[in-house]
């Protein structure tokens, strides 16, 4: 049993065990379209950038399940000069790129009646999808540097997090947590003498700190609580 299953376990156990709290007034079923669009840069001639697209469903007061679907770039760009001119170069660039899907079931343990009923919770996550590395020509290698890549990987893992509706129909929702994944890689890599070596359907597995942020806009409760 890996690191989601139990984490779906634990966070089905302790919904049925807090039977006091899955009684109270929370909110009704619920449907969310999610999704985000972010670039930035974190240092100089490092890229970072986001798209993804999903929906939420909220049921049985506490729980919700999600589906997103990601596209994750990291672009690394190096200056090459002209002439011996340190004023006057071209960039070439090493884009990493990660697109997949992301299934969720969240346990909303704590809900703020007083900020627009935005909620506290745990969740058990998986990602799976592909994982891809390709570097222009010309662009300057470095030693033991993959610069071509293809994989596979999946992700599972646990967080806490938090639905933060700003009004009663948008909102922004948080989580911080950790992951194992699980990838094979075939890659060509440069050794000491700037050789190109390949290294065929090698195996990865690390466990790593995950943070999420999606914006959503809420719609009319599915099921609307009776008067």
């Amino acid at each position: 049993m890996n690191l989601f299953h139990k984490s779906i376990l634990i966070i089905c156990s302790f919904g049925l065990w807090n039977q006091q709290a899955l009684s109270q007034d929370f909110s009704p079923a619920k449907f969310y379209l999610r999704g985000k669009l972010l670039s930035i840069i974190a240092i100089e001639d490092n890229w970072y950038s986001s798209v993804s697209l999903g929906a939420e469903y909220r049921f049985h007061k506490r729980f919700s399940i999600v589906l997103d679907a990601v596209h994750y770039s990291h672009k690394l760009e190096r200056e090459v000069s002209k002439n011996g001119d340190a004023s006057d170069y071209d960039e070439y660039a090493q884009p990493d790129r990660r697109t997949y899907l992301t299934l969720e079931l969240k346990y909303h343990f704590i809900e703020f009646k007083k900020w627009n009923n935005s909620s506290l919770y745990f969740n058990g996550y998986s990602k799976a999808g592909g994982h891809s590395i390709r570097t222009e020509d010309n662009y300057p290698l470095e030693e033991n540097e993959i610069f071509h890549l293809n994989g596979n990987f999946a992700d599972a893992g646990i967080s806490v997090g938090m639905n933060m509706n700003f009004t009663h129909n948008f909102g922004m929702d948080v989580n911080l947590g950790a992951c194992h994944r699980f990838e094979k890689q075939s890659y060509w890599k440069t050794d000491e003498l700037m050789n190109s070596i390949y290294f065929p359907q090698q195996q990865l597995n690390q466990y790593r700190a995950n943070i999420r942020v999606n914006f959503y806009w809420t719609f009319k409760p599915l099921f609307p609580k009776s008067k």
